[in-house]
């Protein structure tokens, strides 16, 4: 395998691209950039600082992805959209119109976003301090990531009641999800997504209202 640059593109400072990584358009590479597997970079997308593309994820018209931001699997970014700090995504999801991936946020599952507000995360939850993000998905209309878990909100509030009653995170989870799936809720209700279920949103928030261990 190897890999191609079209005649408009370009790679710049200690940028690199590895197996059958492909560049089209306009598209750009900056500073420690990298490009691996099956990646692809079309129109005027920008690879910037130490950011990695893997697998089969793509970059459409004017993405951009910074610092230390990851796509993996078959993750998608179109638009204007972006990705900082230590995002990632991974699986099916997809990034569009002017959407924003922050801090340590992680996208999955059929997971996408139009509008800044789409995804939304806290840092240095639980015992193992990680990321609890909270974004919508086609599939199941809020999805929950933390660590290795991944899934609805019921699913993850299911797996909270399974912690001992004296662990504070028992009790600390259900309320922090809560301002996570409100916030997500009131995005959605403002700039809807096609293809997302507002059913099923609307039933992660009632239950996050309700409280998750009690």
């Amino acid at each position: 395998m190897s890999t191609y640059t079209g005649p408009q593109t370009a790679q710049h400072d200690n940028s690199k691209m590895y197996d059958n990584s492909q560049m089209y358009n306009q598209s750009r590479m900056h500073n420690n950039s990298r490009m691996y597997n099956n990646s692809r970079m079309y129109n005027n997308s920008r690879m910037c600082d130490n950011s990695r593309m893997c697998d089969n994820s793509q970059m459409h018209a004017q993405s951009q992805m910074h610092d230390n931001s990851r796509m993996h699997d078959y993750s998608r970014m179109h638009d204007h959209s972006r990705m900082c700090d230590n995002s990632r995504m991974c699986d099916n999801s997809q990034m569009c119109g002017n959407s924003r991936m922050y801090g340590n946020s992680c996208m999955r599952g059929y997971g996408i976003a139009t509008h800044p507000g789409h995804v939304v995360c806290a840092d240095n939850v639980g015992v193992e301090c990680t990321c609890l993000t909270v974004h919508p998905d086609t599939q199941l209309g809020l999805r929950v990531n933390r660590g290795c878990f991944t899934g609805s909100v019921a699913d993850f509030l299911a797996a909270v009641r399974d912690k001992p009653k004296d662990d504070m995170w028992r009790d600390a989870y259900p309320e922090l999800l809560y301002g996570l799936v409100y916030a997500v809720t009131v995005a959605l209700e403002r700039y809807p997504i096609e293809g997302v279920p507002m059913d099923l949103v609307h039933e992660a928030q009632a239950m996050t209202a309700k409280g998750g261990t009690r």
